[in-house]
């Protein structure tokens, strides 16, 4: 079974219609810890190669920042692109045996036995039309959220009655558990699923410390015979040469230079890890789940 919903009836089913700038900000901030994280590395390269220099090198620092908005800009605009053809494209769900194929969808498709309800509402501006919500089953030991995976409408009432029958009958010829709930009311609006902003901060800034912590602490906890040839190093003599004055004025020997290694390492491995652990459990934080007459 197969049902096709026209592209000029998204904008009872699509949040992100009309497009406003509201919208988009709510979108670019789930990303933003990404891109502060890849401006603080750029950022980071360009001044050490610069202190290396021992000048600003301009064209190079704005290379390498320059290459943050230039990603962050094509992957907006991607995002863009991708959202006006979703608004612009009609929505189908297909009925297989082993599974439902939704599109446009996060997920193309999904199993029978992920469904936990099809919902089925009126449209006030339109009363012919009905809106259909599936809502999925939480993860093991995760309380459902209360809100719709996917949702369509339905443009006549034939469409709706052919839907439960299918439902129905499907039911009881497999093993599914899902609920058919038919409102005489619309269900009040959904609230926006929370974006745990601060818990991806905390994550990526974790990440930022193990990137820096890790690398420190192996070549501590290593033999200290690390060698590399010049010919393999993307540093010039002169760079090379300053660099080792630098380590020779902060650091009289090698074991004080290793043990500086350990401890730097140590330190932001341990930062690292603790705010990764922290970020991840705030974004994975459990949620209560709405109650049934708002869910949405």
């Amino acid at each position: 079974m197969t049902i096709e919903q026209k592209s000029e009836l998204n904008k009872f089913v699509d949040p992100s219609i009309p497009l406003t700038w509201t919208y988009r900000w709510r979108q670019l901030k789930i990303s933003l810890p990404i891109w502060i994280f890849f401006f603080l590395f750029f950022l980071e390269i360009g001044l050490f190669r610069a202190w290396l220099a021992d000048k600003l090198l301009w064209d190079r620092l704005v290379v390498l920042l320059g290459i943050w908005p230039a990603m962050m800009l094509f992957v907006l605009a991607v995002a863009e692109i991708q959202t006006r053809i979703q608004q612009r494209s009609k929505r189908i769900i297909q009925f297989n045996d082993d599974k439902i194929r939704l599109r446009p969808s996060k997920s193309e498709s999904i199993r029978w036995k992920r469904t936990a309800k099809f919902q089925l509402e009126p449209i006030p501006e339109m009363p012919e039309l009905t809106k259909l919500k599936i809502f999925l089953h939480g993860r093991p030991n995760q309380k459902p959220s209360g809100r719709a995976f996917w949702s369509m409408v339905l443009e006549n009432p034939s469409q709706m009655q052919e839907l439960v029958r299918y439902l129905q009958t499907k039911k009881t010829e497999t093993p599914t558990d899902y609920e058919i709930e038919i409102l005489e009311h619309p269900a009040l609006p959904e609230n926006s699923a929370p974006f745990p902003f601060l818990g991806m901060a905390l994550y990526m800034g974790g990440l930022f410390f193990l990137l820096h912590g890790v690398p420190l602490l192996l070549i501590g906890l290593g033999n200290g015979n690390h060698h590399h040839s010049e010919d393999d190093s993307q540093f010039t003599p002169n760079e090379m040469a300053k660099l080792g004055r630098f380590l020779l004025k902060h650091f009289h020997t090698l074991e004080e230079l290793r043990h500086f290694y350990i401890v730097a390492g140590g330190v932001l491995t341990f930062f690292g890890l603790l705010l990764l652990i922290w970020g991840w459990l705030l974004m994975n934080r459990k949620t209560q789940a709405a109650p049934t007459l708002t869910a949405a």
